[in-house]
């Protein structure tokens, strides 16, 4: 997501969390770019407050995001939940449960499932998961955000 085309000055800001992130760039002015989730960014676009304010710059590869979901045994039978959250789990992937997602931002699992005008949304992009194009998730923590990762480099003062 850029602001009106300005390059990268690198003033760091990491509110810790991404919600917060969007608030700082968009509200408070905090940096010239806004690395942040999909679904962040086609919020502002869909603000008629900001959506003239930003364009989103996409990148030619993209890391899929798959935040995992169960039924947690234990805590489920403890509780006697367990059926809800059974049910919950099967609607969660259902025709009905993709669109909402979609509605709100949020790139379907399962594009077929969605009507075609939510998913005109979400550009087409070639996707990795970390597995693939990282070696996994610890050798991707010490390479990139360990202390004096990637990520260290890249915010460091100039």
């Amino acid at each position: 997501m850029t602001a009106g085309g300005s390059s990268i000055t690198c003033g760091a800001c990491s509110p810790t969390r991404w919600r917060g992130a969007t608030v700082a760039f968009v509200a408070e002015h905090h940096g010239d770019v806004l690395l942040s989730w999909e679904n962040e960014a086609l919020r502002l676009l869909a603000d008629p407050a900001t959506n003239r304010a930003f364009e989103i710059v996409y990148p030619s590869i993209s890391i899929r995001a798959e935040p995992a979901v169960a039924v947690v045994d234990r805590y489920a039978d403890r509780h006697g939940m367990r059926a809800l959250a059974e049910a919950y789990l099967r609607h969660l992937y259902s025709a009905p449960a993709q669109s909402l997602a979609a509605q709100h931002h949020y790139r379907p699992y399962h594009p077929e499932r969605v009507p075609a005008s939510l998913r005109a949304r979400f550009r087409t992009l070639p996707m990795v998961d970390i597995e693939q194009a990282f070696g996994g998730w610890r050798h991707a923590q010490d390479v990139h955000f360990a202390e004096g990762g990637l990520y260290d480099r890249i915010i460091a003062p100039r």
